[in-house]
């Protein structure tokens, strides 16, 4: 509220934290906390934090960046993008000249007739999310294999038939460290923020005598 609290609102807050304090050690004598799996799930999750942290409080040199971004390459390897022309041909191509339709855009004219003008006539580095929730899945699988800045075709799309001239196919590619550090970095914590939970489960339970039922039990409660 940006300004001090008042003698008042101070004695608010105490009496709302005595009021809690004393719930809560209540409770926990009347054993209200026992089998409580919203308390068992927030306690476990104060036990993950611990691992979590740690991985967090840790900062890690370049090299080790590095390394961990050529070994998981496929998590940071930017998308493909592509640019292109396309004409609409129409939901089928029986009634259509193709080849005089691609004569006339190879020609730089426009023919006649457009169908599925609905559509973009051209789209500028698009990645293949966007076009296939443009044009329907799998065209930009068919766009890759074109060849480039020249009128192709007919290629299928949720819509009909096209002819596309491809401008510019940019491949997937891994960016360097220094352009994606701060996802790496995330990436790194995360998966050694595993290792450390895994390594903590692993050395807790060497404290406990663990019975597990066996095979045959578990298919008795299975099968009742």
């Amino acid at each position: 509220m940006n300004r001090n609290p008042t003698a008042l609102e101070l004695n608010g807050v105490i009496d709302n934290h005595v009021k809690t304090e004393i719930m809560v050690r209540e409770a926990k004598s009347l054993g209200l906390d026992d089998g409580d799996s919203i308390i068992r799930n927030r306690l476990v999750q104060k036990m993950t934090f611990l691992a979590t942290s740690a991985a967090q409080a840790v900062v890690p040199d370049d090299e080790t960046l590095k390394a961990y971004l050529n070994n998981n390459a496929e998590q940071f390897v930017s998308a493909a993008r592509i640019s292109f022309d396309q004409f609409g041909l129409g939901e089928t191509i029986e009634s259509v000249d193709v080849v005089s339709v691609a004569a006339s855009l190879k020609n730089g004219e426009q023919p006649d007739v457009s169908f599925l003008r609905f559509l973009p006539e051209a789209i500028k580095d698009a990645n293949a999310r966007q076009i296939d929730a443009t044009f329907g899945k799998g065209f930009f699988e068919q766009l890759a294999d074109l060849p480039i800045g020249t009128w192709s075709g007919p290629v299928r799309s949720g819509f009909g038939y096209h002819l596309v001239r491809v401008s510019e196919l940019v491949p997937p590619s891994l960016p360097p460290l220094s352009s994606i550090r701060d996802k790496v970095l995330f990436g790194w914590q995360q998966s050694l923020a595993e290792d450390l939970s895994e390594a903590q489960d692993a050395s807790l339970q060497e404290g406990y005598v663990i019975s597990r039922p066996t095979p045959e039990e578990l298919e008795a409660w299975v099968t009742k």
